[in-house]
């Protein structure tokens, strides 16, 4: 859950982590992850919701809801090099 904890993980032969919720309530530092560790290693992946306003995202093994729709998730990683993105529709 911290850029150390990427590191050992890809230390270990991990060929890629996942970044759950840390991609919705950090994405500042999942961005930072992406530019140091690179786009092959990090997968940002969103457990998402149906509602009336598009698809929300749930967070902390869908226990809360993030009130962020996808879309706005995503555009939160703006312009760093996500390459692998995991929808799951946990509904």
């Amino acid at each position: 859950r911290s850029a150390d904890d990427v590191a050992a993980l890809l230390d270990l032969g991990v060929a890629r982590v996942v970044a759950g919720s840390a991609a919705v309530k950090r994405p500042g530092e999942v961005s930072d992850w992406l530019d140091r560790f690179g786009e092959e290693r990090i997968c940002a992946a969103f457990d998402v919701r149906p509602s009336a306003h598009g698809f929300m995202v749930a967070v902390e093994g869908w226990t809360e809801t993030s009130g962020v729709a996808l879309e706005d998730a995503i555009a939160r990683l703006a312009g760093a090099p996500l390459l692998h993105a995991l929808v799951t529709d946990v509904s």
